[in-house]
């Protein structure tokens, strides 16, 4: 519920932790961890980066980007 949010008010193709962390000030940082592997997990995010440089796509804006 909370990645389907954070992807359709994203102001960017992609966002960080501490951007989702922003959207739902009432979580901790592991439960955004937590959301955001399970996101890439089940397909519905992309991640770039490594650590405190990743950030997070939706994967039909990364297939977009590669056309």
């Amino acid at each position: 519920m909370r990645l389907e949010r954070a992807r359709e008010h994203s102001q960017y193709a992609q966002f960080s932790r501490i951007d989702y962390l922003g959207l739902f000030n009432t979580i901790s940082t592991a439960t955004a961890s937590r959301d955001l592997t399970h996101g890439v997990a089940s397909g519905a995010l992309v991640r770039t980066g490594e650590r405190s440089l990743a950030r997070y796509v939706p994967p039909e804006t990364t297939m977009a980007q590669s056309e």
